[in-house]
C-alpha cells in the first residue's frame, strides 16, 4: 500500500505544484472543545469532538498549523485527535517539520489501525475574525475580507482486530488565495 496517497497529503500536493512549504505551529495541546459560543470555531469543536466518540466532559488533541505556500498563509488546519488512539509521546513530535498522515500510518502499524478514507465537505466564506486577526497580527496581511474555502473533513481508520471503522482525525481547514483544491481519478 502506499501510504503517501496524494489525495490525503497537503505536502506531496504542495510539492507536486513545484512549490516551497512551510509550516508554522499556532497551538498543540490536549484540551476541552471552546464553550464560548461566540468564536467562529466553537460549533467546530463540539462536531469534532462528537464525531471522535468522546464524552462532553473529554478533552482532544488540537494540533494547530499555518502552512505557508512561497511564504504566503495559504491554509489553516485545525486537526482534532482522540488522546485514546495514541500513546503520550505522540505530542511530543516536531508537528511543523513532520506530516500528520506519515505520522498515522506509522502509529497505525504499531497499534492496530489502517487510514482507509476520507469524507469532505466544503464551502466558500469569508474569512472569520479568528483568521483575520492571525493573518493581521502574525503575518501582516491585510487581506481581511478574503473569501476562503472551508473543509470538514473525518479520516477513517479501520480497526484491523475489530474491522470497524471510526474517526481517526476530524480536521477544520481553511484554505486562502494561493491553494488550489484539485480532486483527480474520481470515479464517474
Amino acid at each position: 500500500m502506499n501510504h503517501d496517497h496524494p489525495s490525503f497529503s497537503f505536502t506531496q500536493s504542495v510539492d507536486a505544484r513545484g512549490h516551497d512549504l512551510k509550516t508554522e505551529i499556532i497551538q498543540v495541546s490536549l484540551r476541552l472543545p471552546i464553550d464560548d459560543v461566540d468564536h467562529p470555531f466553537c460549533v467546530v469543536e463540539h462536531e469534532a469532538r462528537k464525531a471522535l466518540g468522546l464524552g462532553e466532559d473529554a478533552k482532544f488533541i488540537v494540533i494547530e498549523r499555518v502552512r505557508l505556500i512561497e511564504g504566503n498563509p495559504s491554509a489553516f488546519h485545525r486537526a482534532y485527535l482522540n488522546p485514546s488512539r495514541f500513546p503520550r509521546e505522540f505530542l511530543e513530535h516536531d508537528f511543523a517539520a513532520v506530516s500528520l498522515i506519515d505520522l498515522y500510518h506509522q502509529y497505525g502499524e504499531k497499534l492496530g489501525f489502517r487510514v482507509e478514507a476520507r469524507d469532505t465537505v466544503l464551502s466558500a466564506r469569508v474569512a472569520n475574525l479568528y483568521e483575520t486577526n492571525l493573518l493581521l497580527q502574525r503575518y501582516r496581511s491585510q487581506s481581511t475580507r478574503r473569501v476562503v474555502l472551508d473543509a470538514q473533513q473525518c479520516l477513517y481508520a479501520r480497526d484491523l482486530s475489530t474491522q470497524n471503522l471510526f474517526v481517526l482525525e476530524y480536521l477544520q481547514a481553511s484554505y486562502f488565495e494561493n491553494w488550489k483544491y484539485e480532486i483527480k481519478n474520481r470515479p464517474a
